[in-house]
């Protein structure tokens, strides 16, 4: 017996389910282009209204996506941040694309000996695995570029690089990355930047003459400029952002990417587009978006991003469809693919196991352990009071 929960559009609410229910948990992410939804949202809305023309509907459609995609408020929908956290991603741009990748993925869940993975699946794994090598104290990144075949020309992550090429690895010494440091040069220099112009808009007679720095401090602590492209400035880090990590990598061996994919697990920052570009990556597949790139507004005439259709003339940006590279080793691990004579097993749908099993009885008592305490602990986190009711019958 399963449990279909429609929608989930905050990461807590993947993260709390898991704990609870552990593997037996799965989350697909549905995508589809953009434009697509859009269109379905808006017609949607002017068929409830009674409308036909539905381009009158549009910026309804967006901004109501844009309120799924990120609230301000931190229990509020983040889709974009729930989306990535995926354990199978769908595209549903195509009814019937969409109900065959459904049924593969209960295949892989109930111990299909051969469904192996995919050409994109392999290469989001790699890069997967090459992010987990970053020490940034940011975030971790990681990029694979692959040939037409599918096979590995270089990976990469964000790291700081090391002197005579690559990235440090673990027990290198000297080490200087910047978790020796201890500080990220990042943060530094854009706190730098703001008591700066503060300073000049003070001396120009724009602000009150005291107090710059505190000013500074204070704004950066309460978080008001967040969001902002102060906040978003990519460009005092030290680390080596993973897609040039691996296209360094790739030149430093004298391996051509003309023509290439490349595979990351976040979608590129609008520094690394451009190289992308320069570089002749024909396509880029990624995982996790990255409100912070301004790709497809500086490159709009060179890049697609999240297109219906492919097209000769740009490189494409896609996300990723497939296993997660999160569970890989978990689906793609041979079971049993051979009897006692030697022959390849016959995998049977009504019979098969499931890969995935747990204890059964152990999520009740876990359930009344999140509901005795995780759930007051989420009340009170939002200010949102129970109202009791009491009855006098």
């Amino acid at each position: 017996m399963a449990f279909v929960i429609r929608s989930l559009k905050h990461p807590d609410e993947i993260q709390v389910l898991r704990h609870v229910y552990g593997r037996a948990f799965n989350v697909i992410s549905t995508y589809s282009p953009r434009q697509d939804r859009v269109e379905k949202l808006a017609s949607t809305i002017a068929e409830s209204r009674g409308e036909t023309y539905v381009d009158g509907f549009r910026a309804q459609a967006e901004h109501l996506i844009e309120i799924d995609e990120q609230e301000q408020s931190k229990l509020g929908q983040s889709v974009r941040e729930s989306f990535p956290r995926g354990d199978f991603f769908v595209d549903a741009s195509s009814r019937e694309r969409m109900q065959d990748s459904l049924a593969r993925y209960v295949r892989l869940l109930f111990g299909h000996p051969f469904e192996t993975p995919t050409r994109d699946e392999f290469a989001m794994f790699h890069a997967y695995a090459a992010a987990l090598r970053s020490a940034d104290l940011g975030r971790q990144v990681g990029v694979a570029i692959t040939n037409r075949d599918g096979s590995i020309l270089a990976v990469g992550c964000n790291d700081v690089p090391k002197v005579g090429g690559g990235l440090y690895w673990n027990g290198e010494s000297p080490d200087h990355r910047d978790f020796v440091k201890g500080f990220d040069s990042t943060s530094k220099f854009k706190r730098r930047l703001l008591k700066q112009a503060l300073s000049r808009l003070r001396e120009a007679g724009w602000m009150p003459p005291d107090g710059s720095q505190e000013d500074a401090d204070s704004l950066i602590a309460a978080g008001t400029l967040n969001g902002t492209h102060i906040q978003n400035l990519l460009e005092f880090g030290r680390s080596v952002h993973a897609e040039m990590s691996a296209l360094s990598e790739a030149a430093h061996r004298g391996i051509a990417v003309e023509g290439a994919s490349m595979y990351s697990t976040t979608f590129p920052c609008h520094l690394c587009a451009r190289h992308i570009i320069s570089a002749g990556i024909r396509r880029v597949v990624y995982v996790e978006p990255y409100p912070k790139s301004l790709a497809r507004e500086l490159y709009e005439d060179m890049i697609d991003v999240d297109p219906r259709a492919r097209r000769t003339d740009r490189v494409t940006f896609e996300p990723f469809v497939g296993v997660a590279p999160s569970i890989y080793t978990e689906m793609f691990r041979a079971t049993e693919r051979k009897d006692g004579q030697g022959c390849a097993t016959t995998w049977i749908e009504g019979k098969a196991e499931a890969r995935l099993k747990r204890f059964v009885p152990s999520y009740l008592l876990i359930e009344d352990s999140v509901l005795a305490n995780v759930l007051p602990a989420t009340l009170v986190r939002g200010n949102i009071s129970r109202v009791e009711e009491t009855s006098n019958d």
